[in-house]
């Protein structure tokens, strides 16, 4: 495993003696400039935390691993797409059903007004008969004379 994250070493290193490849003219150039200027510190390739971030690194193994094993990840949906698919259809689910109400021939339409009239008209009657209990006697005359003047 450890050949394939390495490239080979070049031929030279290879060799039974002992001797080096030469170096890049760059560094001979900066050798060269150090000798002359013993005071500057040398310039130096800037390291670039992007192309170090281990974040980078596995992902581009992983599109390695994806692409040698013909692993089309472009094809699965992500999680915000299957939730928002998910909502549409719920939604559509909502709309039905309000169009099956709507699609009620009027009369039906008019028989649910009336019933829905008649619960409240039932609803507030006990409101009113719970009030009259917890009232006192006094009060409750009172009302029922306050009543008969409104009239």
């Amino acid at each position: 495993m450890a050949s394939e994250r390495f490239p080979p070493p070049p031929p030279q290193l290879l060799e039974d003696d002992d001797t080096f490849p030469e170096p890049p003219p760059d560094y001979e150039q900066s050798a060269q400039e150090e000798q002359e200027n013993p005071g500057l510190i040398p310039p130096h390739k800037i390291p670039n935390p992007v192309l170090e971030s281990r974040d980078r690194v596995q992902l581009n193994k992983d599109i390695i691993f994806n692409a040698k094993h013909n692993i089309n990840v472009l094809d699965k949906k992500p999680e915000l797409q299957k939730e928002l698919l998910r909502r549409k259809l719920e939604k559509q689910k909502k709309e039905d059903a309000e169009r099956q109400i709507s699609k009620r021939s009027s009369f039906e339409q008019k028989l649910d007004a009336r019933k829905e009239k008649l619960d409240n008209n039932e609803r507030a009657e006990k409101i009113l008969e719970e009030k009259e209990e917890n009232q006192s006697e006094l009060a409750r005359v009172h009302n029922k004379i306050k009543a008969k003047h409104n009239h």
